[in-house]
Order: C-alpha cells, then sequence, then structure tokens
C-alpha cells in the first residue's frame, strides 16, 4: 500500500511547524491518539530534518515534509524519513526529483 491510499482516508492532514526536538515524538503520539496517522512537518526551521526522523521512526505514522524548494531538500526529506513532499509553488525541479525518488508531490501556490 502506497503513502497516498494511506493518508486518504484521513482526508485531513495536519501541518507542524515543531521548533522543539523533544516534542517530536509526543506530537506524533498524540496526533495518533487523536486518530491521525499523518502529518506534514514544514522546513521553516533547522529543526524540520531532526522532527521528520524522529516522528518516522513509527512506521504506522506517515511524515510528509512541507515547504520544500529544492531539489536539494527533496533528497534530504526523503533521507530523514518523509514519505510524501509539499511545495509551496510550482517548481518543476522539486516534481522531477520527487518523480525520480517516487516520492508523492504535491505542488501548490503561495502569494505574499
Amino acid at each position: 500500500m502506497n503513502s497516498l491510499s494511506q493518508i486518504a482516508p484521513n482526508r485531513i492532514i495536519p501541518v507542524l511547524a515543531v521548533e522543539v526536538m523533544q516534542y517530536g515524538e509526543p506530537l506524533r503520539e498524540a496526533l495518533k491518539t487523536g486518530g491521525f496517522r499523518s502529518a506534514e512537518v514544514t522546513l521553516r526551521n533547522p529543526l524540520a530534518i531532526e522532527i521528520i526522523k524522529i516522528m518516522s521512526e513509527d512506521a504506522n505514522f506517515i511524515v510528509g515534509a512541507g515547504t520544500v524548494t529544492t531539489p536539494v531538500q527533496v533528497e534530504e526529506v526523503v533521507e530523514a524519513g518523509a514519505r510524501f513532499v509539499v511545495s509551496p509553488g510550482l517548481s518543476t525541479s522539486v516534481i522531477s526529483r520527487c518523480r525520480e525518488l517516487s516520492i508523492p508531490i504535491f505542488p501548490g501556490v503561495c502569494t505574499k
């Protein structure tokens, strides 16, 4: 079963900007207790990759990475355990790298 078919039944994916490393595991467990089996961790702070690693330690919880803007970030988040990617805009290089790594990508739009 792929990541998309596992997260689709929830219909809602919590988006997290976690700034304290020690919150990773308890937050994952709280989400699971609340019925969620997935979350997106945004790359808005320097701890995001580590939070993805911590949260992806549970094989029954699907972690994605958000605010992914470069192919290098795609590689970093996949190596950390992310199973899907969300980008704030349409980047063909990000999409191409996700396709090469067979990871689902959700490109978005962003306004300022």
